[in-house]
């Protein structure tokens, strides 16, 4: 019912955003609005929208552990801006189902969102759904006032019904209210920024006791935690299941002048993990994170700069002591430049992820991964055919220090999932992914595009990884 419902809202909303779409390509293209706040700093046009329907297939082993060996996904996507006297809507909606065979892995629907997770390891068919919904409204209220609130809700589902049959569920829902003050060339805008997010994992399948019974571990930090068997995790088979919820809250300041914008958002998290069973909390989680941009542009010339900074910790209960954390920085630098017919753009980044775990909840193991990367960016355009080009670079590092065990000690560690762990963070890889459109004329279109992934001197995980993308849409 939640799906269906975001996609009768959805359309409806793309349905009642008729314009050009124009509009809508420079709406994305303004850094304004790139979600850090709740007004627009240019109301010009009509606006405009698109709509298309998509297919795609992706397989090989250069992955992640929780990532399918192969996939199948279908959706549907639109989105819409339309201005009107005094007032702007904007509007997006989008559903997708994923088949994903050989699956395994984590049983969040988030990976590596959290410092703790929970592997499975027997691999079979998981069935994905999402769905998202996001508007927002604006409103003049003077010559230099403005007024916004944009809104957001989204929804997944992932079912296991084979081996450890499982269903995990997730929905998030956000509101951001703000105002702006504008002056010939001149803007500036502040917001607020609220969150809740809650996933769930249930059990749908009783096991007993047997030399084959498989096991669930639970990941405490750099992969080192416990092991335990299917059947002894009655918090996940109880009725409301294991549960993950957080609440956010933020604010957001935005500065323009001319060609030059600055952007700064902060937010604040807070959250716990939820077992039924035992009627009480068994971890809490809190975190911090500060995202700056810069942008200027000046003729057919673009440059960007973003910061990216983050701070998680956990704790176990009742303890008071965090028994995680993990700082991640990331820079990134951007150059672009459009031209008649053709564009070109670059973006080398780096990426800074410390952090510490305490094996046994006494001994501290520290971790730093370093992971620069580079990636660039070509559009021809020839009639109705219009060409793209992307190429990119990473590699990495992995470093750790401790722990420092006494002699009988023992450190468990998830090796397995690890060694994989590492090598796909540390590998050499380029990608590269050509993609074609062609307009048919009064707005439609077909896009298709391909996506190679290479990696080298690779011990653990396949050299490979390759899909391939389908769409039709309409612009409007």
């Amino acid at each position: 019912m939640k799906l269906k419902a975001i996609v009768w809202v959805g359309c409806l909303l793309s349905l009642t955003l008729p314009g050009a779409a124009q509009g809508y390509g420079a709406y994305r293209a303004d850094p304004w609005n790139d979600g850090k706040g709740a007004t627009l700093r240019q109301r010009s046009g009509n606006g405009g929208g698109y709509a298309e329907v998509y297919g795609s297939y992706i397989q090989g082993n250069l992955r992640s552990s929780s990532e399918a060996g192969s996939a199948w996904t279908a959706g549907a996507r639109t989105g819409g801006l339309k201005h009107f006297d005094r007032v702007s809507l904007t509007g997006q909606a989008a559903v997708s189902q994923t088949m994903g065979y050989r699956s395994a892995g984590s049983l969040l629907s988030r990976p590596a969102s959290y410092l703790f997770d929970f592997y499975e390891f027997s691999p079979a068919l998981k069935v994905r759904r999402d769905a998202e919904l996001s508007g927002g409204l604006c409103q003049d209220l003077s010559a230099a006032w403005q007024w916004g609130i944009r809104g957001k809700v989204a929804f997944s589902k992932i079912v296991k019904q084979e081996t450890l049959a499982h269903n995990t569920s997730f929905l998030s829902s956000g509101l951001r209210p703000g105002i702006q003050y504008r002056k010939g060339s001149f803007a500036m805008a502040a917001s607020y920024q609220f969150s809740y997010e809650a996933e769930r994992i249930r059990l749908n399948q009783e096991l007993s006791p047997g030399e084959d019974t498989p096991t669930v571990f639970f990941d405490e930090g750099l992969f080192y935690g416990s092991e335990t068997p299917w059947y002894l995790l009655s918090p996940i088979h109880s009725d409301v299941g294991f549960l993950v919820r957080k609440f956010s809250h933020g604010a957001a300041i935005q500065l323009s002048e001319k060609a030059l914008y600055a952007g700064l958002s902060s937010r604040w998290s807070r959250g716990e993990v939820w077992a039924n069973a035992v009627s009480s909390s068994l971890y809490d989680f809190s975190s911090w994170d500060l995202d700056g941009d810069l942008d200027w542009s000046r003729g057919p010339h673009r440059l960007h700069a973003s910061v990216d900074y983050l701070w998680m910790e956990h704790q176990p209960l009742p303890e008071n002591d965090p028994s995680a954390s993990r700082l991640t920085l990331k820079t990134a630098l951007q150059y672009g430049f459009v031209g008649r017919g053709w564009s070109f753009a670059a973006v080398a980044s780096l990426l800074d992820r410390e952090g510490c775990t305490l094996v046994n909840a006494r001994y501290r193991v520290d971790q730093q991964v370093l992971i620069p990367a580079l990636d660039t960016r070509w559009t021809l355009a020839l009639g109705k055919a219009g060409l793209r080009l992307a190429a990119g670079w990473t590699c990495g590092s992995l470093s750790e220090s401790g722990p420092s065990l006494p002699s009988g000690t023992v450190a468990n560690r998830l090796d397995r999932y690890f060694v994989r762990y590492r090598e796909h963070m540390v590998s050499h890889k380029i990608v590269l992914s050509p993609g074609l459109r062609w307009r048919f004329g009064g707005g439609l279109y077909a896009d298709a595009a391909l996506w190679w992934n290479h990696g080298f001197r690779l011990e653990y995980l396949g050299a490979d990884r390759i899909s391939g993308t389908l769409a039709f849409g309409y612009e409007f």
